[in-house]
């Protein structure tokens, strides 16, 4: 008799919390996450679906294998480039030499003084 009571009272306390547990109103925060739960499970679960799905192999663009080269690395040795850096810089310096040297000459074929200087611009004093 006692198992048939317990059991009496089993089913009793069970129903009263199936009832309770449709009586709840959940607030709307946790449906929002609720709903947020299930949309980031779907997007997981397709993402996983993508991921492993067989890439598809398109056959339209077909390539001649033939007509491939290797790619060489353009690579010049050292002392190759060594020569090209050592000449240019030997053509920048006569450049600068000869730059210097007709500034030089050009300063020194006519030196004018203050005075006519003053003269060619038109800025001398008239002493009366």
């Amino acid at each position: 008799m006692f198992l048939l009571n317990w059991y009496k009272e089993y089913l009793e306390i069970k129903a009263e919390c199936d009832a309770r547990k449709r009586d709840i109103n959940f607030c709307s925060a946790c449906e929002t996450l609720k709903l947020q739960l299930a949309i980031a499970n779907d997007e997981r679960k397709r993402l996983i679906d993508k991921l492993l799905e067989e890439p598809e192999v398109e056959e339209t663009s077909k390539v001649n294998i033939s007509d491939l080269r290797p790619l060489m690395p353009n690579r010049m040795n050292w002392n190759a480039r060594r020569q090209i850096l050592e000449a240019e810089d030997r053509a920048a310096a006569k450049l600068m030499r000869q730059n210097s040297e007709t500034t030089k000459t050009a300063g020194s074929d006519k030196t004018l003084t203050v005075h006519e200087i003053e003269k060619e611009l038109g800025v001398e004093e008239n002493a009366s």
